[in-house]
């Protein structure tokens, strides 16, 4: 049934299909022929603009030639009424292709006034044939002073003619000399100025009148023979002008109606144009719509069913590949947890069985500091893991705080210089611009460094591990750069990998999240973090970070500031179903004299809160019978005296956020496992009793890893002496430059060690060298002497107790 609904379906969907492929052929071929529609139009106009543009071109040419008709020939005379025919040729040409009545009259109004005005030319050029002739004149005259004197004519002797038409001698460059055609009316002109002097001359002297008579009246003629001449040359040159106007203004009228005719046949094309794409694009717009409706319409009910199913085993197979990649996650990190803890599980448990039996005292002391650093070992790589499933499910918050960057990177290049120092290595750095007070996580920077630190330090054997460092425009740049192994192109797509580690780390302790938390870490901070590696050449990280500068007038944190709590006297009630654990955290409280009483069960808790006042209650979340949250319950809806009051901390080994104990109602959080310090210090929050505790520094940090620390703690002393005698120097000098100077490079090492001495100051007097100094600076140099020497003799007493 339902696979003929299906072909039925199917059967219905090709034939809706069918049907829209034939109106979207319908649709192409009517838009095609409406598109040849077009370019036949376009083509006809392309051709009557051709034709126009000639006929105007011919115009144009025939009015600048008439312009120099009085220098006309008659071959330029044959060559205009060419032009001419030409010209009437193209106007009754376009004439024929016209349907406006008023354009074709325009244009037989054009070809009359041609016609009129080559006549007018005609009539001008006669004119300028008939140009009035002295000589005949002259000869005209002469006859009748000759009749008169023909007596005198046998006794005037003959005088020869003076030929005035001689030829001009022509040289050797007029030969050369390129002959320039004359116009027929410059011919003309010429001849009739050839005047016969010596015919006059010669019948002058035969006849017997007078010379100044006779010219004066050949002279009278001649002027009024020009005078009428030029006044029939004006009256024709007026009216060629008048007929050129008009000639002009029929050629314009000509010009702007074809270009209305031109303008008006563009606009409507290109609205027809318009309205033909308009109904076009709506056409095959809705069409489009309509089978795109149609095909989704279909596709729902075809598909249903099977992309139902699809989907199902789409999700089946993205599920079981999750599982196995959970599988194969899981199962690198039971091998690397059972493998990194293992031997220091080996090591608790090798020291535990020696210790009982062992009766010298320094033997019980080396056996139980092996357990210490074994569990301090596991507690790290537990640490590490919870700091990884935190920043894996974005649930790990930054601490901000105000720090200064060289401060920091001092500190970290202390550490790992003696670190790379015992592995014969150089540790060289370059730093720029980082003398500056910057707002940020320091634990994340500092974690960052330290992990890409340790690996370098870890793979390379020999030769050095760089780190350079620069802050520039809020932002800090930073790369470690090494001589190890260095790293394939496919190990470099691996190494941000959970669980990852590379062939040349598998006999390393560790997880291999290192470079997986750093990833993680950059990310978090909105930086990049990226790579570059050859095999056998070394790798190079480079971090870029936002690290914005902080507010001048905003305080530097103050980090490892020694403190303590008096909690003497304060009773304690523990409640956790773990024996083991309760006795744990009652031992630590008793060595800080605090008074602490243990349960399992509520109803021991109940009897505890009955018959004895208690000052706090820590209470572990997750419990066999119940767990915190009914705890907290049952004390503030009990009625037992100071139940609904008494501050209740929360123990717990989940990685959860202690804001959300905080919002439960509990006064606190603590996250198993816990160190002494964590706990008192957790307690002291709650209750509110702190206060400063006797100094004690702390060489942990310079210590750690070291297999002489004798000798390190000898070496100490010795630089700290010698930096004492620089100093006690140059503040018997007051020389100011010396005493920053040795302040600025041993700043990192005292705030390592917890330098008895308030180092907001210390860093104060390094990063204020500007001001002037006053009796005031010179006393805390004092100070600063006196905790140094402190320094020294607590350094020594630990050196004599190890020996």
């Amino acid at each position: 049934m339902i696979q003929a609904k299906l072909k039925l379906e199917i059967i219905i969907g090709c034939l809706i299909w069918v049907f829209l492929l034939v109106l979207i052929v319908y649709i192409v071929h009517d838009s095609w022929q409406k598109k040849s529609l077009m370019e036949k139009q376009e083509a006809h106009w392309q051709r009557e603009r051709q034709k126009t543009n000639r006929a105007f071109l011919c115009l144009l040419d025939l009015a600048s030639t008439s312009e120099l008709i009085v220098g006309w020939t008659e071959d330029d005379y044959a060559a205009y009424r060419k032009k001419q025919g030409a010209t009437v040729t193209l106007l009754q040409n376009l004439k024929a292709e016209q349907e406006d009545s008023l354009q074709r009259a325009c244009i037989d109004s054009v070809c009359n006034l041609l016609a009129e005005k080559e006549k007018q030319m005609a009539a001008l050029l006669q004119l300028f044939e008939n140009v009035p002739n002295a000589g005949e004149i002259i000869h005209r005259k002469i006859p009748v002073a000759v009749s008169q004197s023909k007596k005198n004519i046998l006794q005037q002797k003959e005088t020869p003619a003076i030929q005035t038409d001689e030829k001009e001698k022509k040289g050797f460059w007029s030969i050369l000399r390129k002959q320039k055609k004359r116009s027929a009316y410059a011919l003309q002109r010429e001849e009739t100025q050839k005047v016969p002097i010596s015919a006059i001359t010669s019948n002058t002297r035969t006849v017997g009148v007078q010379p100044s008579a006779l010219l004066y009246s050949i002279k009278k003629e001649i002027d009024n023979a020009t005078r009428y001449y030029e006044k029939t040359l004006s009256a024709k040159m007026d009216s060629l002008r008048f007929g050129n106007r008009i000639l002009n203004e029929h050629i314009n009228l000509l010009v702007q109606n074809f270009e209305r005719k031109e303008s008006e046949s563009f606009y409507r094309e290109i609205r027809w144009q318009q309205e033909t794409r308009t109904y076009a694009f709506r056409l095959i717009t809705g069409t489009s719509i309509g089978g795109f409706l149609l095909a989704i319409l279909l596709y729902m009910v075809i598909h249903r069913d099977v992309n139902r199913q699809y989907r199902y085993r789409k999700e089946l197979e993205k599920t079981n590949g999750k599982n196995l990649e959970l599988l194969t996650t899981r199962k690198n990190m039971m091998l690397s947890i059972a493998h990194d803890l293992r031997a220091p599980l080996a090591t608790i448990k090798g020291c535990a069985e020696l210790i009982s039996g062992e009766k010298e005292k320094n033997r019980k002391d080396e056996y139980a500091e092996n357990i210490l650093h074994s569990s301090d070992y596991m507690l790290g790589l537990v640490n590490t893991l919870i700091e990884f499933y935190l920043l894996d499910t974005g649930r790990s918050k930054p601490n901000l705080l105000i720090f200064r960057l060289e401060t920091l990177f001092n500190e970290i290049t202390q550490n790992y210089g003696s670190l790379a120092q015992t592995r014969k290595l150089r540790l060289a750095t370059d730093f720029f611009g980082l003398d500056v007070v910057v707002s940020g996580d320091r634990s994340q920077l500092q974690q960052i460094l330290n992990n890409l630190l340790s690996n370098a330090v870890k793979f390379t054997r020999q030769g050095e591990v760089r780190l350079q460092a620069e802050y520039r425009n809020n932002e800090l740049y930073f790369l470690v750069q090494d001589t190890g192994t260095g790293m394939t192109e496919e190990e470099k797509g691996r190494i941000f990998a959970a669980f990852e580690r590379l062939d040349n780390a598998r006999n390393l302790p560790g997880f291999g999240l290192g470079l997986a938390i750093t990833s993680r870490l950059v990310s978090g901070m909105q930086g990049t973090i990226t790579v570059k590696s050859k095999p056998g050449e070394g790798s190079t990280f480079a971090v870029f970070l936002p690290f914005p500068k902080a507010d001048e007038s905003t305080q530097v944190d103050e980090a490892h500031v020694a403190t303590d709590y008096h909690l003497e006297g304060i009773n304690v009630l523990v409640i956790d179903d773990d024996r083991i654990q309760l006795n744990i955290t009652k031992e630590m409280f008793h060595r800080n004299g605090v008074q602490c009483d243990c349960c399992q069960t509520s109803r021991e808790l109940v009897t505890r809160l009955r018959s004895q006042r208690y000052d706090l209650l820590l209470t572990d979340i997750q419990m066999p019978e119940t767990d915190g949250y009914r705890i907290l319950e049952l004390l503030r809806t009990s009625n037992m005296e100071n139940a609904k009051t008494i501050p209740v901390i929360a123990v717990t080994a989940r990685v959860d956020d202690g804001n959300e104990y905080l919002s439960g109602g509990f006064s606190g959080c603590i996250h198993k496992p816990f160190s002494m310090g964590e706990l008192i210090n957790a307690v002291a929050q709650v209750i509110g009793k702190k206060d400063k505790k006797e100094y004690e520094p702390d060489f942990s940090l310079i210590l750690s890893g070291e297999d002489n620390q004798e000798e390190m703690l000898g070496l100490f002393i010795e630089e700290s002496r010698k930096d004492l005698l620089i100093l006690t120097d140059a503040l018997g000098r007051q020389d100011k430059e010396t005493i920053i100077s040795m302040l600025h490079k041993k700043l990192p090492l005292w705030e390592t060690v917890r330098l008895d001495f308030p180092l907001f100051h210390l860093r104060k007097l390094v990063t204020d060298y500007k001001i002037e100094w006053t009796d005031e600076q010179y006393m805390e140099i004092r100070d600063i002497i006196q905790a140094v020497e402190k320094l020294i003799a607590y350094a020594k007493k630990i050196r004599e107790e190890s020996l």
